[in-house]
């Protein structure tokens, strides 16, 4: 009898410990499905009442398959003020890990649609030669939840600064885009994943990537598609550049416009944004009608568009073209054209970072020694809700070395800092 009941124990036991197991399927609260994703793609991303976040940036060299700086991480929003939860000393609390791969990296970054988190890592493993490959990406599906972690693809060529990804969502399939080398190749990223090469010899895209990401959102016609710009091939009929497109989820091309000089694609909202030779920005709505944004003699630095705006700095001159009213200089002595996020203009002058109003064409003055605190190499500025925005923070941790983390900033609330990032042994700044 004492066998059997210890035998009896030992099954319950065991049931215990697999019922655990099954369980075990990922965080239990997670946002609904067609919530609204809040800046989608990039760095730092809210959808629902959660914030997820690459906890800081770090180098590709640096990758392995398992790091704390540069993982992606999730955290509830705290309070009715949107803030997360942290502590007296304003440090994250209750953040949990999705992935521990390199996420905040340069060419890395993620994007959410409905139950999943697409995000990009370097490859960590060697080639057939012995061969480091971390130069090369691979895109990852992973759910909401934290579980189900996929590659979706990997790319044939080392990355670069003009390496450019993006993704976007087209009539209930999710859509990675990329320059591989000189090749267009477009990933259909959800169900059963599948690559397409669509054209080679391209120098620069467009598809559509709305700020705010809304599942049930009606597309325009032009949103459909992805824009190129690329070299004459064999078989073509013109000499020099095409502008051309393709529907997503489709392979036959289509010519816009040739020219004998390379067209440089910018944006496409609800038009599609490109300069010719001479910088000239013009644009093609979706039955091709080509108009012109600014002036022949315009040049620019960096330019960002939004469906509203054409914002440019031009040497330190600071403009904002609206389709109403003619061009207007925002500020002078500028340094850094860092985000535009519908009508919020961020931007750096004198070491100092600025936010302005585009309908009140108010300015104002957010936080000051950013060229000290801030990362703006990386041009990474992230505004969320138009209520924060997100920077990478340079700090020094406890063992004295130097890192680059995740903060908000509550514009609206008088500058309200905390620390979206979570810091391991060392890593936490003995003062901020």
């Amino acid at each position: 009898m004492k066998k059997f009941l210890t035998a009896i124990f030992m099954c319950l036991v065991c049931c215990l410990v697999f019922l655990t197991g099954c369980g075990s399927k990922g965080f239990k609260d997670n946002p609904k499905t067609n919530d609204v994703v809040l800046d989608n793609g990039g760095y730092s991303v809210q959808k629902g009442d959660y914030i997820y976040f690459t906890n800081g940036f770090d180098e590709y060299t640096n990758a392995s398959s398992s790091v704390t700086v540069g993982a992606l991480y999730r955290a509830k929003v705290g309070d009715t003020n949107g803030y997360a939860q942290v502590d007296e000393d304003g440090y994250l609390q209750n953040a949990e890990l999705i992935t521990s791969r390199l996420v905040g990296y340069k060419y890395g970054g993620f994007y959410i649609f409905g139950d999943y988190i697409y995000y990009v890592t370097p490859i960590t493993r060697v080639d057939n030669s012995g061969n480091s490959l971390k130069d090369h990406i691979e895109l990852h599906r992973i759910n909401i939840n934290g579980t189900d972690d996929n590659i979706i693809f990997e790319s044939n060529n080392a990355v670069s600064d003009e390496t450019t990804w993006k993704m976007t969502a087209v009539d209930g399939n999710v859509y990675f885009v990329m320059i591989d080398g000189d090749e267009l190749v477009c990933i259909k990223a959800n169900g059963k994943a599948s690559t397409t090469t669509l054209a080679k010899g391209v120098s620069s895209f467009a598809i559509y990537t709305p700020q705010d990401y809304m599942a049930n959102a009606t597309l325009e016609d032009i949103q459909k598609y992805v824009y190129y710009s690329r070299a004459s091939g064999e078989g073509d009929n013109f000499t020099g550049s095409a502008l051309c497109r393709v529907a997503l989820g489709q392979e036959k091309e289509y010519i816009v416009r040739t020219s004998v000089d390379q067209y440089k694609l910018i944006a496409l909202t609800n038009k599609l944004y490109f300069t010719n030779s001479t910088n000239q920005v013009e644009t093609i709505d979706g039955a091709n009608k080509w108009a012109q944004v600014t002036p022949l003699d315009y040049s620019y630095d960096s330019i960002m568009v939004t469906e509203d705006y054409v914002v440019s700095l031009a040497n330190t001159d600071l403009y904002c073209y609206d389709f109403n009213n003619d061009e207007v200089i925002v500020d002078t002595n500028v340094t850094t054209l860092l985000c535009v996020n519908y009508d919020n203009i961020y931007y750096i002058k004198d070491s100092e970072l600025y936010h302005y109003n585009i309908n009140q064409e108010t300015s104002k003055m957010l936080l000051e020694d950013v060229t000290y605190s801030m990362d703006t190499e990386s041009g990474m500025l992230v505004e969320s809700t138009g209520t924060f925005i997100t920077f990478l923070n340079k700090l020094t941790g406890s063992d004295g070395t130097e890192r680059k983390f995740m903060a908000r900033a509550n514009v609206l609330n008088d500058n309200h800092i905390e620390y979206i990032s979570v810091f391991a042994d060392g890593m936490k700044p003995e003062e901020k």
